[in-house]
């Protein structure tokens, strides 16, 4: 586990220690360190280009501001200690984020499967072409599923109250785990998506909801939907 220079993120591999180098401005990055998880760091403002090098695993650059993290490659995991206000997407790899503070921005990227755990409030989380597993606890946060084509198929957790689930403009199919709609949660449709509809299923323990584009969300624990469910 080692700070990324310059910045509030910190990022973990999995049984290796973590080796972070960028380049100088113009300059190639130095020899990876052998037995370690090197992760190569790029800022916005280098000649040099973010893309994976011999040696090393994984890629990410960050904003000159150091609030602004982009995983390029690899497997690996961001925590933010910061303050809040930050951004981080993820990358092509399967990643684990880690947020704990409020009005961050987390984009699920186009790996496989993206990890992301945030507790804070007025988050955003927009899911990526993969199969995401999303925990979200605090208040007033808002996860996008469909934020970008692909297969679309996460798992969301809901722990708190006020949460929005967003249709997106791409195609999915989600399961949602905790939704309260007495706590304040919502379904917010976009796109003029419509519902076409609403199904109790797995012995009526739970609800299937199939929207007009063909996206489903999967309520896990509600035995009813109606009007009040959505905003």
């Amino acid at each position: 586990m080692a700070t990324i220079p310059g910045s509030q993120f910190v990022a973990a591999s999995s049984g290796q220690p973590l080796n972070i180098a960028g380049p100088e401005q113009g300059m190639s990055l130095p020899s990876p360190v052998a037995g370690a998880f090197n992760l190569a760091l790029f800022g916005t403002m280098t000649n040099a280009s973010p893309v994976p090098q011999s040696g090393y695993q994984g890629v990410a650059v960050l904003s000159p501001s150091g609030l602004e993290l982009d995983l390029i490659a690899g497997a690996f995991a961001v925590t933010d200690d910061g303050a809040g206000s930050d951004t981080i997407t993820a990358g092509s790899g399967s990643d684990t984020i880690n947020v704990s503070a409020s009005f961050d921005t987390i984009d699920g990227g186009t790996g496989p499967t993206e990890i992301i755990a945030v507790v804070g409030a007025s988050d955003f989380i927009n899911l990526g072409t993969g199969s995401d597993t999303v925990a979200v606890s605090g208040s007033a946060d808002t996860v996008t599923a469909g934020a970008a084509a692909g297969s679309n198929q996460g798992l969301v957790t809901f722990s708190g109250s006020n949460m929005t689930f967003v249709d997106g403009g791409a195609q999915f199919a989600d399961t949602v785990v905790g939704f309260d709609q007495a706590a304040g949660d919502r379904i917010h449709l976009t796109n003029g998506d419509t519902v076409a509809t609403s199904t109790q299923v797995n012995g009526g323990q739970d609800t299937l909801i199939t929207l007009s584009d063909n996206s489903t969300i999967l309520l896990k624990g509600i035995t009813h939907v109606d009007g009040s469910f959505f905003s």
